[in-house]
């Protein structure tokens, strides 16, 4: 008689040799975006309708909170799926000069979502023994194109009073899964978006600023080191200090984010009402915790009239 377990010792082994193999560990810049208020809404709506009405609201209310969440992820995603395809012109480019132009700003995103949360990734060039200007200048160029869209997006998401929170860092990671970085930057950036951020904004990681530092002091007489240190100036322009504590934050109401097109000066004055009047609702309702976070908010926005 045969052994039972040696069919499934057998099919466990193919399935191994099936599997796609693990990526060796490598730097990503990875961000955590939770959609606030939806998980409320959700959880409202747990139990099991006990009558026709109930099924309907219940219905109602599902199609609603699904349909904003549905809708903030197609637009991150769709931002960042072009990001990864656009080619730029080289017409501007010195003919010699116009491969590696296309290389710098060759993009590979990797997005994931799951409930009312999702994540970006991109890879970076990893610090080596032996220096790659090119794979520097690409990683700069790609984190000021995420933190640009990651930046405007928040405030238009704000402005249709959908507060968006989120964690950003750089690390360690692997590509385990299918669009999807597995490791120590992931939990990193988790854990600004669960813990230190709070309210609605997007915390930064000490890593990531200490991988800009590092671009910024590569050798100036790399001219494509001088490239990388002046997009490195760009991408600290999405960045400030939190006005209330001092964290690092995207700043999405930078006069960059202003700049760009899709009027952002008239999103930030309806973000900035709606953020009012989030303060006064939670006021009346005299929930002391919104309250404490949406003042938190306002103040921010008071530091950039």
């Amino acid at each position: 008689m045969s052994d039972p377990n040696t069919g499934n010792q057998h099919e466990a082994t193919e399935r191994g040799r099936s599997a796609a193999p693990v990526h060796f560990p490598g730097f990503y810049f990875v961000a955590f975006i939770d959609l606030l208020g939806q998980s409320d809404e959700l959880a409202q709506i747990g139990r099991i309708p006990k009558s026709e009405e109930e099924r309907n609201q219940f219905f109602t209310t599902m199609i609603q909170v699904g349909t904003v969440t549905r809708n903030v992820r197609d637009s991150f995603s769709t931002y960042f799926s072009t990001m990864s395809s656009l080619q730029p012109s080289v017409e501007h480019i010195r003919p010699d000069k116009r491969e590696e132009f296309t290389r710098i700003n060759a993009r590979m995103v990797l997005s994931i979502g799951f409930s009312d949360s999702f994540v970006v990734s991109l890879p970076l060039q990893a610090v080596t023994t032996v220096p790659e200007p090119e794979g520097f200048a690409r990683s700069a160029t790609s984190l000021w194109h995420a933190l640009l869209g990651l930046a405007c997006m928040s405030l238009s998401a704000l402005q249709q009073g959908i507060p968006l929170r989120g964690g950003i860092d750089v690390g360690l990671g692997t590509e385990m899964f299918p669009n999807e970085v597995y490791g120590p930057a992931l939990l990193n950036a988790y854990r600004l978006e669960s813990q230190v951020a709070e309210y609605p904004r997007t915390a930064l990681g000490e890593n990531l600023g200490a991988y800009l530092a590092m671009l910024e002091q590569l050798p100036q007489d790399v001219p494509l080191n001088e490239y990388t240190k002046n997009m490195v100036g760009l991408c600290r322009k999405l960045i400030c200090a939190a006005p209330d504590d001092g964290w690092p934050m995207l700043h999405f109401l930078s006069p960059v984010v202003m700049d760009a097109p899709g009027n952002f000066v008239a999103a930030k004055r309806v973000a900035s009402d709606w953020v009012r009047g989030r303060i006064n609702h939670y006021r009346t309702e005299r929930n002391g915790k919104l309250f404490r976070r949406y003042v938190r908010l306002a103040r921010y926005f008071g530091s950039y009239p």
